[in-house]
Parts: structure tokens; C-alpha cells; sequence
């Protein structure tokens, strides 16, 4: 499975994972929107052993909207996109799913008033752009870190500078974003996965993502969601059960979701349930092993201390 680096704050880690039921028309309110996806996140929290009353998951809600203004629009939005991610069998173990990218946006700090290029502490110090997103942006060079608001456009195909790959609620950086080169753009472009783009780091351009039997140079979305690149640096589809990987050029990550490839067997073999007994956490469908078995809490246990509370 591939992941990119997350860059939403871990307060929206809870929210996206916690919308869901009830009707979108009852968001008019920041106490109805978190009474809402706490509800729907109990049964989730009861999977996990935790406590299912949502008071932790609403005094969380509580901090983090302090100060902030609530987006009914923005709480409508997230609801309706969670309702359909709470049908998934994966909701409560794939804490941080890309599926409702509304999510983010519920709360408003508001507005700075430093322009693009301006140098800046933290996000909320960002005066807002038409033209997108802003950001307060990192870079590090030579031990040191500099930080300029940085305007971040939803890119088309072929649009430079790109900054990242944003993939639903989790963004990948370029060498040209946050966290590497020498210079922090004032402004740029996010390529998203959505519109079937990805930011080609030697480019620096939103680049068309590969389907099947089209070129790759073997980065992160380099090819569908379906494919891998392969030896030739071609996609190809990813491989079914049983079949032969992390060998004879085979990637170990060429196998298909809802399998890893064994390093013992050399074979894309089907993840575990949680419960089930495990040496290792790609083993499980919820990416972690923890004494022995398939943790229910999937990988993102800290979301649910936060959310549930209970140990």
C-alpha cells in the first residue's frame, strides 16, 4: 500500500475519521455537527474496547474549534462525504482515510495578514488568497529552518511549479514544497490525485498519472492505484494472491490491497482479520500487529485515545 507524508493537523485526523451518520441539514451548528460524528464514531471506539459515551471525542472537537469559526457549508460537506466512508468495512481501521476531504475545513482560525512570500510562524498568520490555499511553509537548509506564507493553487496538467501530490487528506511534498531544498516558493500549484495528477519532482510539473502499460519512473503515484512500476519502468498490474513477489525483480510492494508479500514464502499472501495472531504488522489489515494479534485499532491507535479515550 503506499502512503503518503500526512499533513493534516492530528485534530482533522479525528474529525475525518468521525463524521458519519445522522442527517447533513442538522450541521447548522458546531454542537449538532460534533454530536453527530462523535455518535457514529462509537461504534468504532467499541471495536477498540474504549469508551463509547463520546464525551473524550466532543471535549477534543471543543479544543480544537477554540478560537475558531465553524463552516456549516464546510460541516454539511464533511458529513454527507463520511456518511458514504462509514459503509466501508475498513472505517474504524483505516483511521485518516482520504475520503473526506471537507473534513479539514469545518473551522476557520481567523484570517493573518501576511502576504505570500512573508515570513511566518504558523499557518494562521497567512493572509487568505483567492487563488487558493495558504499555507505557512517549511523549508530546511544547512540546519536551519525558514518559513514564508505560501499560496497553494489546485494545479492542472502541466502547471509549474508543483509543490506536492495531494491524495484526499494526505499530502506528499516535492523538493520544491515543505521540508527540503534550499528556497520556499511563495507560490505554486497541488496536484491531486483526484484529477489523476501527481507532481513530478524532476519536472516540477502536475503530470498525468500512468494507467496501465504507460511509463514510470518508479515514484510515489507514479502509476494508478491499480499498478506498480515495474523492472521496466512500465505499469503494470498489481499482483493477485499467490502470486510470486519480492524476487527476481519483483517489487514486495507490487502486491495487490488486501495483500503483502511474504518475505518467507516470497508470495502476495491475504492480510489477516483483526484478532488474528500475527509476528508482523503488514500482516494485518489493520497495519498493526501488537502482542501477537491483529490490533482492531489499525495503526492509528492515538486517534482513539484522543477520540475515545480509555487506554
Amino acid at each position: 500500500m503506499r502512503a503518503g507524508a500526512l499533513v493534516v493537523a492530528i485534530v482533522w485526523v479525528g474529525v475525518v475519521v468521525a463524521c458519519g451518520g445522522g442527517s447533513s441539514s442538522e450541521a447548522a451548528t458546531s454542537d449538532s455537527f460534533a454530536e453527530q460524528y462523535c455518535a457514529t464514531f462509537a461504534p468504532c471506539c467499541g471495536q477498540a474496547n474504549r469508551p463509547t459515551d463520546g464525551a473524550t471525542c466532543k471535549a477534543f472537537v471543543t479544543a480544537a474549534a477554540s478560537g475558531k469559526t465553524y463552516d456549516a457549508a464546510k460541516g454539511t460537506e464533511c458529513l454527507d462525504q463520511m456518511k458514504a466512508a462509514s459503509s466501508k468495512a475498513e472505517f474504524c481501521t483505516k483511521l485518516g482515510s482520504s475520503d473526506a476531504p471537507s473534513c479539514q475545513d469545518v473551522y476557520k482560525a481567523p484570517p493573518g495578514n501576511v502576504a505570500p512570500g512573508g515570513a511566518c510562524k504558523d499557518d494562521k498568520d497567512c493572509a487568505p488568497s483567492t487563488e487558493g490555499k495558504v499555507d505557512c511553509a517549511s523549508t530546511f537548509s544547512s540546519g536551519a529552518e525558514t518559513r514564508i506564507c505560501q499560496v497553494q493553487i489546485t494545479g492542472k496538467e502541466g502547471d509549474s511549479p508543483c509543490l506536492g501530490t495531494r491524495d484526499g487528506n494526505t499530502t506528499s511534498f516535492s523538493f520544491s514544497g515543505s521540508g527540503s531544498g534550499t528556497t520556499t516558493p511563495s507560490r505554486g500549484f497541488m496536484c491531486n490525485v483526484s484529477d489523476g495528477l501527481r507532481c513530478d519532482s524532476k519536472t516540477t510539473k502536475c503530470t498525468r498519472i500512468s494507467d496501465v502499460g504507460g511509463p514510470c519512473d518508479g515514484s510515489s503515484y507514479a502509476c494508478v492505484k491499480t499498478a506498480y512500476c515495474d523492472a521496466t519502468q512500465k505499469c503494470v498490474p498489481r499482483l493477485a494472491e499467490g502470486s510470486p513477489c519480492g524476487t527476481n525483480g519483483v517489487s514486495s510492494s507490487a502486491c495487490a490491497d488486501t495483500t503483502y508479500c511474504d518475505g518467507t514464502t516470497k508470495k502476495c499472501t491475504k492480510t489477516l482479520p483483526a484478532g488474528a495472531a500475527c509476528t508482523k504488522s503488514e500482516q494485518c489489515e489493520t497495519d498493526r500487529c501488537l502482542n501477537g494479534r491483529c490490533d482492531t485499532s489499525g495503526s492509528d491507535s492515538l486517534s482513539l485515545a484522543l477520540l475515545c479515550g480509555g487506554g
